[in-house]
C-alpha cells in the first residue's frame, strides 16, 4: 500500500520506510492475510451440525403434521434441549434482516441490515446473534442449546474450518461455539423452510418485520459481500479511491498515479506499470476464456455467462487483494 492517501503509518512504518529508501531496497507491499479458524483440525466440529431434515417429510397442506412430527424427532434427539430459531430475509427491494426466536421464552428479536448483505450473510448474522443472545441471557447462559436454521448452505459453511466462503463471520460463529462448549453443548439443525413449522414460521415472521426498521444494525459486511458490493457498483460506477476521482472531489491535489499517469478505474485496473505483475493472472485468464482484456468485461459488462463472471470476480478480488488496495477503495 502506498504512502499518503493510502492511510495513516504507524511510527515504526515511516522509521522502516525510511531505512529501505536509504538503503535503496524496494518497499514491500500490504497484502491480506490469511485468516485462521479457531477451531483445530483434529476436532470433531462438524458432527454436530446436522444439515439432514430431521423428521419426516409431510406434504404442503399438511401443516398440522409437519409441526407434529417435527416437534416429536426434534424432542427425540434434542431431549431436554432449548431451541432456537434463526432466519435472514431479503426483499426484492434489496431490504436485509436476520431474526431468531425462542420457543421456550416466547421471544422473538430481529435486526434491520446493511441492504449490501446477502440473504446467506444475513443468514450467518442470524446464527451469530443467537449465539451471543444465549451467551448474554441469564435463562440460557448454562443451558444446552440447539441453533435451527433453515438454511443449509450457511450450515455448510460452518462445518468448514478450510477457508470458506463468508471465513470472517463463520470464524467467528466457530470462535463462539467453541468458547460456549466449555460450559454447555452446543448443536446445529437443518430444518425445511416454508412447513408451516411454528419456530421456523417466527423466525422468518420476525425478520420480514425487521426490514421494517427504521434504522440499521451497524455491521461489517463479510470480505465476500464487500467485494461484491465493490465490484457491482462502486468500480462500474467509477466512486472508488482512484486519484482521479479522489482530486476531482478536491480530496487529493493530484489526479496522477504514482507511476505518472491519470489514475482511473480503467488505469488502475488494467494498465498502471506499478501493477503489471498483478495483472498478469488476469491477463491470463482473460485469455484463457477468449475474452478482450478491457474495462467493460474486467467489470461484467460483456455477455459472458454468470460462471465466467463469478470466475472474473474471483480474480479480480484476488488482485486488489494483492496490491493492497481493498481498504481505501
Amino acid at each position: 500500500m502506498s504512502a499518503g492517501r493510502r492511510g495513516q503509518q504507524t511510527v515504526f512504518e515511516t522509521q522502516a520506510r525510511q531505512v529501505l529508501v536509504s538503503m535503496k531496497a524496494p518497499i514491500p507491499r500490504r497484502v491480506r492475510t490469511g485468516t485462521l479458524s479457531p477451531v483445530p483440525p483434529w476436532s470433531n466440529f462438524p458432527s454436530f451440525i446436522s444439515v439432514d431434515a430431521p423428521c419426516r417429510t409431510a406434504y404442503h397442506g399438511q401443516e398440522t403434521a409437519n409441526e407434529a412430527m417435527m416437534q416429536e424427532d426434534l424432542n427425540a434427539k434434542y431431549s431436554g434441549v432449548t431451541q432456537i430459531f434463526t432466519d435472514g430475509s431479503k426483499l426484492s427491494s434489496g431490504s436485509t434482516a436476520a431474526s431468531l426466536f425462542v420457543p421456550s421464552l416466547a421471544q422473538e428479536v430481529g435486526w434491520k441490515l446493511n441492504p449490501a448483505h446477502t440473504v446467506l450473510g444475513a443468514e450467518l448474522f442470524g446464527i451469530h446473534q443467537a449465539l451471543t443472545f444465549a451467551n448474554k441471557h441469564p435463562a440460557l447462559h448454562n443451558k444446552d442449546i440447539v441453533i435451527l436454521s433453515d438454511s443449509q448452505s450457511a450450515l455448510h459453511l460452518l462445518k468448514n474450518i478450510w477457508n470458506p466462503n463468508y471465513c470472517h463471520i463463520v470464524y467467528d460463529i466457530q470462535k463462539l461455539v467453541s468458547l460456549r462448549q466449555q460450559v454447555s453443548k452446543v448443536c446445529f439443525q437443518w430444518v425445511r423452510g416454508h412447513c408451516s413449522i411454528r419456530g421456523n414460521e417466527a423466525a422468518d415472521r420476525a425478520a420480514v418485520l425487521s426490514n421494517e426498521n427504521n434504522k440499521t444494525v451497524w455491521t461489517y459486511l463479510c470480505y465476500d459481500e464487500s467485494i461484491k458490493q465493490l465490484y457491482n457498483s462502486r468500480l462500474r460506477l467509477g466512486h472508488v479511491g482512484v486519484a482521479a476521482h479522489l482530486h476531482r472531489f478536491q480530496l487529493l491535489e493530484s489526479p496522477l498515479c504514482q507511476c505518472g499517469q491519470v489514475e482511473t478505474v480503467e488505469h488502475f485496473l488494467l494498465n498502471c506499470d506499478n501493477y503489471s505483475a498483478q495483472h498478469h493472472p488476469l491477463k491470463r485468464l482473460f485469455q484463457c476464456l477468449g475474452l478482450q482484456f478491457n474495462l467493460k468485461n474486467v467489470l461484467g459488462g460483456g455477455d459472458s455467462s454468470p460462471r465466467v463472471q463469478l470466475c472474473i470476480i474471483r480474480v479480480l478480488a484476488q488482485f486488489l487483494s494483492t496490491v493492497g488496495r481493498l481498504e481505501d477503495l
